[in-house]
């Protein structure tokens, strides 16, 4: 899916062969914008497990009046709902439609994605730059790759909650412009590689490729 996966393929002890890779990532359908104005709060879409780095996530937020609007379901989920009960400014919202979703994504300031683990390529990253959102992340396999530091996202150590709430920080004190030259690019990024038409012309050429 990403340039990240291939490198992790070939520095491994398979002995694999670098000309047989061939990079083609997942894609998302646009999101129509609804017109309405990004509020400043940050958002995280995804499943509640430790490997996601919502510890993480949720240190950073406990003690700061940042509002994070959290939708998701995993083994964490109670641990989640009793830190939204002592800090208001952390809302959990449970499971989200993909409607639901997509509004949340226009709306917000930035999602963050504060995996501890390697990803293969978060659809929810995907859709965030549909939107035009853009993503705070850990620098960290596939999100490092995909995002580009101070173009359309930002990167923090992972497992890191003091840079995380850093990069919150910086985010915050960007002006309205700034902010929405990071939106622009992260559209750019969406047009770029992960449009349904721009993901048929890498097929083809797969297909076109291996044929010859």
């Amino acid at each position: 899916l990403t340039e990240f996966a291939k490198r992790l393929f070939i520095s491994s002890d398979l002995n694999l062969d670098a000309d047989k890779f061939i990079i083609k990532p997942n894609f998302v359908s646009d999101a129509e914008a609804n017109g309405e104005i990004r509020n400043d709060d940050f958002l995280y879409v995804g499943r509640l497990s430790a490997e996601k780095g919502i510890e993480v996530l949720l240190n950073a937020f406990r003690n700061i009046d940042t509002k994070l609007h959290i939708a998701g379901e995993g083994p964490l989920k109670q641990t989640v709902r009793n830190t939204a009960a002592d800090s208001p400014n952390i809302i959990y919202h449970g499971h989200l439609n993909y409607t639901q979703v997509v509004e949340k994504l226009q709306t917000c300031s930035a999602l963050i994605l504060p995996s501890v683990c390697y990803e293969g390529m978060p659809i929810i990253l995907l859709e965030a730059f549909a939107s035009g959102t853009t993503v705070i992340a850990s620098k960290l396999g596939s999100m490092e790759t995909m995002i580009i530091h101070g173009f359309n996202g930002l990167h923090f150590t992972p497992g890191d909650e003091k840079d995380l709430l850093q990069k919150i920080e910086y985010w915050n004190a960007l002006t309205e412009a700034e902010k929405k030259q990071y939106s622009e690019n992260a559209k750019k990024t969406y047009y770029k590689y992960y449009t349904p038409a721009q993901n048929l012309r890498q097929l083809k050429a797969i297909y076109e490729q291996v044929n010859q």
